[in-house]
């Protein structure tokens, strides 16, 4: 009885031991790879890939494709107040004031169209850089189910991940375009234009820089420039300060304090956040290749590779998002200072006429 009982989980474990190499499955590896933007068998496309995504994830050069237009931030604010209809027609029917809060309001949409672009950029070369490493580990997983050396559970699990990846890099081509097209939006591009439609390619890179910022001048800056602190000061003096105008006065203050002080606080927050960021891509770097040697050696699984595969995609994700917000978050204060019009290094009477004179525009 021990005899036959033995017979029959013999017989079980070797039909699970054969399913498991596909011997019964017969997987078709050739179906695994359909639609991938790679082809599979050709490592020397996947390492173009790589290469050319990390020339884009470093900004240490800038490349140009050929049929690709260059832009510069500075360039994209003064074709946003050439261009911009709306601007034009405000400029010409508004008080100074308003004047002033519609052209703020188009130079941050200029910032922030162009470094959401610069992100989506970077972002799409991410991804682009994590399918190329997966299909490596595809290609190998093929190779050895092919001579019986690996499961049937493992050439899935890299089929899946490979999937999932080309899935995340069409999404991201789909975010760039609509950055793209956000910014020449912003511009008002003419679309009678034969190349309208080309590719852009932001120049500016988001290195992250180290700044300062002196709350105690911001301040001073924001009270001095803002219209409705002006306006409740104006009507305070005017009433021979009455209460009520007093207490006007002191919340439009208040207003403009607190907000100085939370973008303040937020970009001191984020360059923490930028530099904890920075270290953990290095750490996530140095651990990807460890257990890339790991994996070579035959002591971790392909599934374990992968993983750590993404984990360090998404530091990277994590780093460029966090400088552009850091870049967005001095965006902000100058715009609640109310100095963005005249830290550009524009002579902006040059685009509109009708912005107002100020000591500031009078330094520069």
């Amino acid at each position: 009885m021990k005899k036959i009982t033995q017979a029959i989980l013999f017989v079980m474990f070797a039909f699970i031991g054969t399913s498991c190499y596909g011997e019964d499955e017969k997987i078709d590896t050739n179906s695994l790879t359909s639609n991938l933007p790679i082809l599979i068998y050709d490592s020397t496309t996947a390492l173009q890939m790589f290469k050319h995504a990390q020339e884009i994830i470093d900004t240490t050069k800038i490349i140009v494709p050929a049929g690709s237009r260059p832009i510069k931030l500075i360039d994209i604010v003064k074709e946003t107040l050439r261009n911009n209809h709306e601007l034009n027609l405000g400029l010409k029917k508004l008080n100074k004031d308003q004047q002033t809060k519609l052209t703020t309001e188009k130079i941050r949409d200029a910032h922030i169209a162009y470094w959401e672009l610069v992100y989506a950029r970077v972002k799409l070369a991410i991804r682009q850089q994590s399918l190329a490493l997966g299909v490596d580990i595809l290609r190998e997983n093929m190779i050895r189910y092919k001579y019986r050396d690996l499961i049937t559970i493992d050439l899935y699990e890299a089929q899946v991940a490979v999937k999932f990846r080309d899935i995340q890099v069409v999404e991201a081509q789909l975010d760039l375009d609509n950055a793209m097209d956000v910014l020449r939006k912003i511009v008002s591009i003419d679309r009678d234009r034969p190349d309208w439609e080309v590719p852009l390619v932001p120049i500016d890179p988001p290195r992250f820089v180290d700044v300062d910022i002196d709350e105690t001048l911001s301040l001073k800056f924001a009270l001095e420039y803002d219209p409705y602190v002006k306006k409740a000061r104006i009507e305070e003096i005017r009433s021979n300060h009455l209460p009520i105008k007093v207490r006007a006065a002191k919340n439009e203050e208040d207003r403009v304090i607190y907000a100085i002080r939370k973008c303040v606080r937020s970009i001191e927050n984020l360059k923490r956040r930028v530099l904890c960021a920075k270290e953990l891509v290095e750490a996530k770097r140095a651990y990807l290749r460890k257990q890339e040697i790991s994996h070579n050696q035959g002591v971790t699984t392909s599934v374990d590779l992968l993983n750590t595969q993404s984990e360090y995609s998404q530091a990277q994700l994590y780093e460029i998002r966090t400088v552009i917000d850091y870049f967005l978050a001095h965006v902000k204060l100058e715009c609640v200072q109310g100095t963005i019009i005249f830290s550009q290094g524009i002579n902006w009477k040059l685009y509109h006429p009708f912005i107002p004179d100020n000591e500031l525009m009078k330094k520069n």
